[in-house]
């Protein structure tokens, strides 16, 4: 049983032996990166793939492979070969699919531009191969043939929100009006941004209405405490018209902050995630009232005075 087994084997070797005697050798390598190990979903990222033979053969029509993951859209490449290899130049639009000639120690250098998915989360992970001709070639190290780039992903949005109040006074009385905008400037997309807004005394029936745009969703129109969650796509934004009451009796000034925050990604500018309206309230005047007494004198006053203009008339 052994002496079969060693003939089986020793058959084996010779076959791939013969199989591979005519046949040239190019061991690939791959080695790719994007200088970083973190990436913001919104913005771009930049590869470097190198393809190098390190031989000891040449190389025709090996084949650079990148399919590119669906996190990342809108990609680019362009390949730059050593002299006396060649690749394609590009621009080319899309996935890497190329076929290449490459000299004993030549290398073909591609430099790709991919947006990623503003609401990607997680890691992105990128991987490049490449591969000698299915016959005529043989690579003696199958190890180096592929390189992957991974990078964490790291949300940022920059939430702003504004507040008008329509004038720095204010009559009491008279409904107030606040107009308040809530903008996600980008460049990730968060589906968790809070928008608040608690009307303090001595605001009192408040309600408001909203409108979205740039695909923002999730807003109200409702009336108490405003605290929608929003889902913002970079660049949109929601404005909200809130109408209160005043408590008859206020005085002095009436402050109102309305904040946005999400808890799902870092905010770069962050000194713009609140804003104050500050208004002076005008107090309505007292309407005299007079008592009777007040309203007898008045009219006996009115009286002595008729008599008087009567007596000047006829005298």
């Amino acid at each position: 049983m052994k002496a079969l087994n060693a003939l089986a084997l020793c058959t084996a070797v010779l076959v791939a032996s013969f199989a591979n005697a005519g046949s040239l050798q190019s061991d690939l390598a791959v080695t790719k990166t994007d200088g970083a190990a973190a990436s913001t979903p919104g913005t771009s990222v930049t590869y470097t793939i190198v393809v190098t033979n390190n031989g000891p053969d040449d190389v025709t029509a090996a084949t650079v492979q990148d399919s590119f993951p669906a996190a990342l859209s809108a990609c680019s490449w362009t390949c730059t070969a050593s002299a006396g290899s060649t690749c394609t130049a590009g621009p080319v639009a899309g996935n890497i699919s190329d076929s290449v000639n490459l000299l004993n120690g030549g290398t073909a250098t591609y430099t790709a531009t991919c947006d990623i998915d503003p609401a990607a989360t997680g890691t992105l992970d990128n991987t490049a191969s490449a591969s000698v001709p299915a016959t005529g070639w043989l690579d003696p190290n199958t190890a180096d043939n592929s390189a992957t780039d991974s990078n964490t992903l790291e949300p940022s949005a920059d939430l702003q929100i504004t507040k008008t109040a329509g004038g720095t006074d204010h009559l009491v009385g008279e409904p107030m009006v606040y107009t308040i905008v809530a903008t996600n400037n980008g460049p990730s997309w968060p589906s968790d941004v809070t928008v608040s807004d608690l009307f303090p005394a001595p605001l009192q029936n408040c309600s408001w209405t909203s409108t979205a745009s740039g695909g923002a969703t999730g807003h109200s129109n409702a009336s108490g405490t405003l605290n929608d969650i929003l889902d913002m796509p970079p660049g949109s934004s929601v404005t909200y018209v809130a109408t209160c009451d005043i408590d008859p009796s206020a005085t002095g000034t009436v402050t109102n902050t309305a904040t946005i925050s999400s808890a799902a990604m870092t905010d770069p500018a962050g000194g713009n995630d609140s804003a104050t309206a500050v208004t002076g309230l005008i107090p309505i005047l007292p309407v005299p009232t007079l008592d009777a007494w007040s309203i007898l004198l008045m009219i006996m006053m009115m009286g002595v005075l008729g008599v008087a203009g009567l007596m000047r008339r006829f005298s």
